[in-house]
């Protein structure tokens, strides 16, 4: 496991480099989950505990799509990240993401593919305390791509609601998702 920025770093800093190239080589996966982002107080985001509901979700997206647009999913291919909380708010931008890819500069973008393809590369864990949310989640980056997460031993944890939601889904995807994947991921 690895914090979303590492003391306001970013995950794609240079000084990491050695660690993900080894990270890689082996294969490993690694959850990358959501700590207070950088600026949590000039945003004012201690009030009514912002930063756990909106901060870690934005610190979570941002350190993905920084991934993704840097071209890190390039240089470290066989890396298996996981994304937290169902990845934060990242399957919600995805048309943005793919227009955004249309229009802007491409000078601006490391990555050699769509932000889509990256977005279903990466792993994601099931915890997103809605059943529409789990839903969008599998319906853009597929079934093969999310394991489930319940956010234990956090004091908002959800495990009676993670096993809820994921019982509604289609039999394929509960399965996959309870189990199936994290044995292919985690190569048991």
């Amino acid at each position: 496991m690895v914090l979303a920025n590492v003391s306001g770093k970013s995950l794609t800093d240079p000084m990491f480099a050695p660690v993900w190239a080894e990270i890689d080589k082996r294969k490993l996966p690694v959850l990358v989950h959501p700590t207070d982002p950088p600026g949590v107080d000039l945003m004012d985001m201690t009030k009514f505990d912002l930063s756990w509901s909106v901060g870690f979700m934005f610190d979570t997206t941002l350190a993905i799509t920084r991934m993704i647009f840097e071209g890190f999913f390039d240089r470290y291919p066989d890396l298996k990240i996981i994304a937290s909380h169902g990845g934060g708010t990242l399957p919600y931008p995805v048309g943005r993401f793919e227009k955004g890819d249309e229009v802007e500069l491409a000078s601006r973008r490391q990555m050699k593919r769509k932000p889509t393809d990256y977005l279903r590369h990466i792993y994601y864990d099931s915890i997103t305390y809605n059943l529409g949310a789990l839903q969008y989640l599998v319906s853009v980056v597929g079934e093969t791509q999310v394991m489930f997460g319940t956010d234990w031993p956090h004091w908002v944890h959800d495990t009676k609601g993670a096993f809820a939601n994921t019982a509604k889904l289609p039999e394929q995807q509960m399965n996959a998702i309870r189990g199936a994947n994290a044995m292919r991921v985690f190569g048991f």
